[in-house]
């Protein structure tokens, strides 16, 4: 399987405002936090106090499935929080890896 990455990079849509304030090691806390179990599997570097602090105030404002029944079809109540916008990716590379385009050759261009 071939990536074409500037038929990518032009298929992409614009970036959100909010995305380019967030930094890497706020997404490294917060993968951190959902996916490790002891303190020693952490690389305490890669990310600072106050990434570790917006990520533990976006956990708090995160909207779950059983919150989400006063809104309505429209409203987007977790658009913008770093939590949703790395799981929302995170869904993303999975369904595309489930796709298998390698599968089909490698001839296949997939982007």
């Amino acid at each position: 399987m071939r990536i074409n990455l500037s038929r990518l990079k032009e298929s992409l849509p614009t970036p959100t405002p909010y995305l380019q304030e967030y930094t890497s090691g706020l997404f490294r806390a917060i993968e951190f936090a959902h996916n490790t179990h002891y303190s020693d599997e952490v690389d305490w570097n890669s990310f600072t106090l106050e990434e570790a602090m917006l990520a533990m105030e976006m956990a708090c404002a995160y909207e779950g499935v059983e919150g989400l029944d006063g809104y309505s079809a429209g409203d987007r109540p977790n658009e913008g929080n770093a939590i949703h916008e790395l799981l929302l990716s995170q869904y993303t590379i999975r369904a595309l890896k489930a796709a298998s385009p390698e599968k089909r050759g490698e001839d296949v261009e997939f982007f």
